[in-house]
């Protein structure tokens, strides 16, 4: 009988001893989760510290050309 409180022992008896398919489940959809709780925890850390330093916090509307512009760089391409 294993020991603790009532979760490992329903664990104990209805994934790990239950059948090799099940316990490999378990264990694919557990790596599966944490990988994704830990990307996305990492993922916001790593946002957070570079807030204004990254590609998608740039406010690109600041780089845009005026129509002027465009109008003299066609007419520089036509002559």
């Amino acid at each position: 009988m294993s020991t603790g409180g009532p979760l490992p022992q329903m664990l104990d008896k209805m994934v790990w001893k239950k059948s090799t398919i099940s316990y490999i489940t378990y264990i694919v959809v557990g790596c599966v989760a944490i990988e994704a709780i830990f990307g996305n925890v990492s993922q916001n850390i790593w946002d957070n510290a570079n807030k204004g330093k990254q590609f998608k916090s740039v406010d690109w509307s600041k780089f845009k050309a005026t129509e002027d512009d465009d109008e003299e760089e066609e007419e520089e391409e036509e002559e």
